[in-house]
């Protein structure tokens, strides 16, 4: 009985609503471990912030490209 009160009541109710209202602050992480530990991007948002820009198409860099004449 007792891990069936635990199940439905702290894992599926208690803790998810915590978690709702702590908001970020429930993901807060101490200082010396944000400096330990790696900042890995799952989904990679930040990831297209540090590849180079594409070159744009040949055909399309002539057409943008001033003409002189």
């Amino acid at each position: 009985m007792a891990v069936i009160l635990d199940v439905t009541l702290v894992r599926m109710v208690l803790v998810p609503a915590a978690m709702s209202l702590l908001g970020k602050h429930a993901w807060w992480l101490p200082g010396p471990l944000r400096r330990i530990l790696p900042d890995i991007h799952l989904e990679g948002d930040d990831a297209d912030d540090l590849l180079p820009a594409p070159a744009p198409p040949a055909d399309l860099a002539a057409a943008e490209a001033p003409r002189t004449g």
